[in-house]
């Protein structure tokens, strides 16, 4: 059986995301493990371990298993088909959502944007961007403005890398289950089309011809204006983008279209782990 590992601060952002998992839960017949990470604000910091006694750390973690064990309820109500299993462990999400995922082999992680502290996290960069920096299976994050309902249409702006086919297929696999039509495109930063990007795409169409998969090349001049424009014009469900760890994605991470669109869009983002 998959699994996914859901993130919850019990936020109604938090809320929101978990129907998300709930609907790819039930595509992929995976069971869903609930994770509450907590902490007293630097109280692993010991400068400060003496302003936290037992007694704080005591009554958060008594109110999470409270506040999990209402969520639990509330999803074996709803979702009686679910199958579930709880965490809540001490310490910070950004890392702990990460190690827990590797931990327990989950296939997806599903999260919302911002939690609780809606306005610090945008400042500060939310809790999701860092989660996608160091996870190593898919992230698909949820926007607390993303409406709910089947994905029938995937956008994936492809970099156009040397693994661009595994990923094209990991991206078809994810559509598949809900038989959603895929659009790949890829963007450059220039006036005229590249020959070698042009040739890649060539490729690309050659090897997925069999599929049902758009591939499109466009020239802008501007990456987040084009994207945003062809956002805007095909709406799809899901925009979905590869994290390489050494790439164009990852130069430019805290000011990227992971950051741009993670904060800012109503449509749920898929982000793959690449180690090109």
């Amino acid at each position: 059986m998959k699994t996914i590992l859901f993130p919850t601060d019990f936020s109604r952002n938090a809320v929101h995301a978990l129907d998300f998992a709930m609907l790819l839960a039930k595509a992929i017949q995976a069971r869903i493990v609930l994770l509450h990470a907590f902490y007293a604000v630097n109280a692993f910091d010991e400068s400060y371990a003496s302003l936290y006694s037992g007694d704080v750390i005591g009554k958060l973690e008594e109110a999470a298993h409270e506040n999990m064990g209402k969520l639990t309820a509330d999803i074996n109500k709803r979702f009686a088909w679910a199958t579930l299993e709880s965490r809540i462990e001490p310490g910070y999400a950004e890392t702990k959502i990460p190690e827990v995922a590797e931990s327990i082999k989950a296939d997806f992680i599903v999260m919302g944007t911002t939690g609780a502290n809606n306005a610090i996290d945008k400042m500060i960069g939310s809790t999701a961007l860092k989660v996608v920096k160091h996870a190593t299976c898919p992230v698909l994050v949820i926007p607390e403005k993303a409406r709910l309902h089947e994905f029938k249409s995937v956008l994936y702006a492809a970099e156009l890398g040397k693994s661009e086919n595994q990923t094209v297929q990991k991206i078809l696999d994810f559509a598949s289950v809900f038989q959603a039509d895929i659009r790949v495109i890829h963007i450059e930063n220039a006036e005229k089309p590249n020959p070698e990007t042009n040739e890649l795409m060539k490729n690309l169409k050659k090897t997925f011809r069999n599929d049902n998969i758009t591939f499109r090349n466009i020239v802008r001049k501007d990456l987040f204006s084009g994207l945003e424009k062809y956002i805007h014009n095909h709406k799809p469900d899901v925009l979905a983008i590869s994290r390489k760890t050494r790439g164009f994605w990852e130069s430019i991470l805290h000011k990227s279209v992971t950051r741009h669109f993670a904060l800012t869009t109503h449509i749920p983002l898929l982000v793959l782990q690449n180690a090109e």
